[in-house]
């Protein structure tokens, strides 16, 4: 296919499972055989230019820290495992 990550990313909303450049060397068909038998594949260069793609998103992008989305009893809870103790209740305190 095209070095192009427009072409990438429809081959991929459809289901596809890999990606060849046509400039590949003869070597790459094993690829083709590897995506037939259920495994996946991209061109190196593509896949560097996904990587580039996705630092350059996260560098941008407000990320809410994964322990701000806990709630009150999710914190509690983790501060006491944290201290050593147990996350079972005690039967005297169950309902």
């Amino acid at each position: 296919m095209y070095d192009d990550e427009d072409y990438l990313v429809e081959g991929m909303e459809v289901g596809g499972s890999g990606y060849v450049l046509k400039t590949a060397p003869r070597s790459s068909c094993s690829a083709i055989r590897d995506v037939h038998r259920g495994g996946s594949y991209l061109s190196p260069r593509m896949l560097a230019q996904l990587v580039d793609d996705f630092r350059s998103r996260v560098k941008s992008a407000t990320r809410t820290p994964r322990f701000a989305t806990l709630t009150a009893r999710e914190k509690e809870v983790l501060k006491m495992l944290a201290e050593g103790e147990s996350s079972r209740r005690s039967p005297a305190t169950s309902t």
